[in-house]
């Protein structure tokens, strides 16, 4: 583990450093296992970073973000002092969530909270390769203190004119210039009263991917067009 930077009160990005030779494909969307100390089972764990032309991590380095889960014995060793610098068992990638090779038309992507993981990694990676339709990535937070890579975010939007990105908060009373309030469902329809032509990516915990994909099927979104990766936390 070479980098274990809090961002949020509850989000730490990790970054691991893959051991030289070892040649890691992926795809963008996939998630890895990481084996903790004195926890049994390992925990699943999407990756940030998006793949090279060849499937590869680009300079072997592996991004996550991380959230810390009350009484979660391997988030919290993952948040802990002792992670910088450790080794840590990884296996994968596993997992099917991402983004089709012909998808055609617009994508609109949700993300609850760490959900924006695989999501980022997607969108970095369709990006690159030349998807030219329109992307709108839209991040879900409590409040303003858990609003996490914007840097990240907004580096896209500079690079790519057809991606843009907008942070909602559902537990706030007021909202920096250009976010929303409120949950994703609750405003959906005012900003994509017809999803029928958009692909929708939804991930994070499962009643926030569970309520977007209601609100998107209602909104004429199709379902083979909704992909989801949801986040069940692992207690002990």
């Amino acid at each position: 583990v070479i980098a274990a930077e809090p961002l949020t009160p509850s989000i730490r990005r990790l970054v691991v450093a893959l051991p030289p030779g070892v040649r890691f494909r992926y795809l963008a969307g996939m998630h890895v296992e990481l084996k903790t100390p004195g926890v049994a089972r390992p925990r699943t764990y999407s990756i940030a970073t998006a793949p090279d032309d060849e499937g590869l991590p680009p300079d072997s380095l592996l991004e996550f973000f991380v959230t810390r889960h009350e009484n979660g014995q391997a988030s919290g060793w993952l948040h802990g002092p002792e992670l910088l610098g450790a080794p840590i068992d990884l296996h994968g990638p596993y997992g099917n969530f991402r983004l089709p090779k012909d998808a055609d038309g617009p994508v609109l992507c949700l993300a609850g909270g760490s959900g924006l993981s695989p999501i980022l990694a997607i969108a970095r990676r369709a990006l690159a390769s030349g998807f030219a339709s329109p992307m709108r990535l839209i991040l879900s937070v409590r409040d303003r203190s858990e609003v996490f890579a914007l840097d990240a975010l907004h580096a896209l939007a500079r690079r790519h004119a057809n991606f843009t990105y907008q942070v909602t908060l559902t537990r706030a009373d007021e909202a920096a210039p250009g976010w929303r309030l409120g949950r994703i469902p609750d405003w959906l329809a005012e900003a994509f009263p017809d999803l029928a032509p958009w692909h929708v990516l939804a991930a994070g915990p499962p009643p926030f991917v569970d309520a977007c994909v209601a609100k998107a099927q209602a909104l004429g979104a199709a379902p083979e067009r909704i992909l989801t990766d949801s986040f069940t936390p692992t207690v002990g």
